[in-house]
């Protein structure tokens, strides 16, 4: 007679290479269809901004503030907001433009369960927001709108919860791809922003859907750079502390942006009358600050691109700056609409191009021009607000092919995402907005998928003889406080285990003299020395058991320890032990201290060598 069940490291090989080839398939086909909804929203947008600014029906972008519609231009945003509201209200059921981060809570709370009808109204409703002038990114609406392709696939195969989460994360990590020109961004946004894993099984589908979809995208738009820019370098090492003095002011700006963005949501939520009311004066107080700076609506690259080249006047940028700053604050508060790639970067390279102009301005002998001040501003920027560093590194890089400043990029973004970590600003994608918790990604190696089971296992282990009466597992439950015990044959072999919830639900006090054999749960699952302790964790709570026997591989009845709960938690303890010290590494006190240590060392050093 052998356990019932033995736990061990999964099987790998063909099982997993059909669910792989499968999942990559289907992955391949959502990113496919989300490079083709990329252009259609990029062309979307081009023909309500042309409708709405310049009265022309033309797919070809034009910016908002080539318009002559004088005072005119008031109400244009206006009505944009009032029509997005109804497309929400009616097609999304909902009251206001929800963004990205509405997949990621879905990803990492709801088990990836979202309306692709739902996606779909937000991501229109955006459309039209951004096309007639909501100061917000178009990029959203092409990640919902993945991520609704995603879903629709998943439906219909009838995917499992981790297979929907993936065609989610496919589908949006494709459109980044797609809309960037930057297809390993676009997988690193999957897992960096959305699916909030790293792991092989997530990764090669996540490839295959961003290459599809970028490829895809770029058969219809063109293989150039997001943004063609001229080749910037480090001049001089020096430069490196003006670069990140650039990552602390970008983290600052987060700051306030977080804030700005909270007290706009609190102020347009406190609005009188119906929830229209609302979305109509946050686009008049849009357009009039369009009167004063067209440039800030709508989308913003065209304003970008010559910042990045240097192409500005330093006194404008600034008031374009503080303009886009209340103007997004605005768009999101009272809309909703709340793409943070281009309100990002068109803050970014703002506030980079005005610190790198001063700066060379200040040492014009070792500093490089504005622009690339401008560049690492852009990328520092949107690392602080959305938390997503790793991904800010490599799309800037994919977005300019420029790799000669890759290490002032680098210290920028980590300065400017700690800075902004430690004081509150939340992760954009993972919930910022008033009563949201913000969802952390945590890419660090889980301890309990490093620890082997044979290594915290208890031994030697309490058994119980198959033919003992049962009173003697009473008295050794009063005797060790262990709430479960493996029981042996004569041989010492594994038969069973017998267990608290037994006891309660099967003894009664007539029944103490019977055999143990009677009352235990025969043939139980068993965990082999070599398993993760992850492993061991995921069969007890499948099973609903706090033991599993640890059996030697050769002989799955021949018994070698015990696995409790309390075991697990006993790793994670250690964990949180080596990870949370005490107190601070160095504070004002201890450096004195080793100071003072120092100096005694080299006073008794002195000392010897002159006796």
């Amino acid at each position: 007679m052998a356990p019932a069940r033995v736990v061990s490291a999964p099987a790998s090989g063909h099982a997993y290479m059909r669910d792989l080839l499968a999942t990559s398939l289907l992955a391949a086909g959502v990113g496919a269809l989300t490079g083709l909804v990329a252009v259609g929203v990029r062309l979307a947008i081009a023909f309500v901004t042309n409708l709405a600014f310049r009265g022309q029906v033309d797919l070809v972008f034009h910016s908002p503030a080539e318009n002559g519609l004088g005072l005119w231009l008031v109400v244009v945003p206006a009505a944009g907001a009032l029509l997005a509201y109804l497309v929400v209200r009616f097609v999304a059921r909902d009251h206001r433009i929800r963004g990205s981060s509405e997949i990621v809570r879905s990803v990492a709370v709801q088990r990836g369960e979202v309306s692709p009808v739902r996606l779909a109204g937000h991501a229109t409703a955006t459309i039209v927001s951004v096309g007639a002038g909501g100061s917000a990114g178009r990029e959203g609406a092409m990640v919902q709108l993945g991520a609704a392709l995603g879903m629709v696939a998943s439906r219909v195969i009838g995917a499992s919860t981790r297979h929907r989460k993936l065609l989610l994360a496919a589908g949006g990590g494709a459109a980044i791809g797609a809309t960037f020109n930057t297809p390993i961004a676009g997988v690193i946004f999957a897992m960096e922003v959305i699916l909030l894993e790293w792991s092989t099984r997530a990764f090669i589908p996540l490839v295959v859907a961003s290459a599809m979809g970028t490829l895809v995208a770029t058969s219809f738009l063109g293989s150039e750079p997001a943004f063609p820019i001229p080749r910037y370098e480090l001049v001089s090492g020096r430069e490196l502390f003006l670069y990140i003095l650039l990552g602390v002011l970008a983290g600052l700006l987060a700051i306030a942006l977080s804030r700005i963005l909270a007290y706009s949501d609190a102020l347009f939520a406190s609005v009188p009358g119906p929830e229209w009311i609302a979305h109509v004066w946050g686009g008049l107080l849009l357009g009039i600050i369009g009167l004063a700076a067209p440039r800030v609506l709508g989308v913003g690259y065209e304003t970008v691109e010559p910042v990045l080249s240097g192409d500005f006047v330093v006194t404008g940028l600034a008031l374009l700056l503080v303009a886009k700053l209340f103007a997004y604050a605005i768009t999101r508060g009272s809309t909703g609409s709340s793409g943070a790639f281009s309100p990002s970067f068109f803050l970014g390279s703002a506030l980079g191009g005005i610190f790198g102009a001063l700066a060379h301005l200040a040492f014009p002998d070792w500093t490089g021009t504005a622009g690339a001040y401008a560049l690492v501003g852009m990328a520092a920027v949107y690392a602080a607000i959305t938390r997503a560093s790793l991904t800010a590194l490599v799309m800037l890089y994919e977005m300019t092919h420029t790799f000669s400043i890759i290490i002032p990029l680098m210290l920028a973004i980590v300065v400017a995402d700690a800075l902004s970590k430690a004081y509150g600003a939340p992760a954009y994608f993972r919930g910022g907005k008033a009563g949201e918790r913000s969802l952390e990604a945590d890419a660090s190696a889980n301890i309990l998928d490093l620890v082997a089971v044979g290594d915290i296992m208890s031994k030697p282990v309490e058994t119980v003889r198959d033919d003992a009466p049962v009173r003697s597992v009473v008295e050794k439950r009063f005797a060790t406080g262990h709430q479960g015990y493996p029981v042996v044959d004569a041989e010492g072999r594994l038969v069973g285990i017998v267990t608290s919830t037994d006891m309660r639900r099967k003894v009664t006090d007539t029944d103490l003299d019977r055999p143990v054999r009677e009352f235990m749960t025969p043939d139980p699952a068993t965990v082999l020395p070599d398993a993760t302790a992850h492993e061991a964790l995921t069969e007890m709570v499948r099973l609903d058991v706090g033991h599993l026997p640890v059996v030697e591989r050769r002989d799955p009845r021949r018994l070698v320890g015990m696995l409790t709960r309390t075991d697990l938690v006993g790793v994670e303890r250690r964990r949180l032990a080596e990870e949370e010290p005490a107190e601070p590494l160095i504070t004002p006190r201890t450096f004195r201290e080793r100071v003072k240590e120092a100096r005694d060392r080299m006073r008794r050093g002195r000392e010897r060598a002159e006796d």
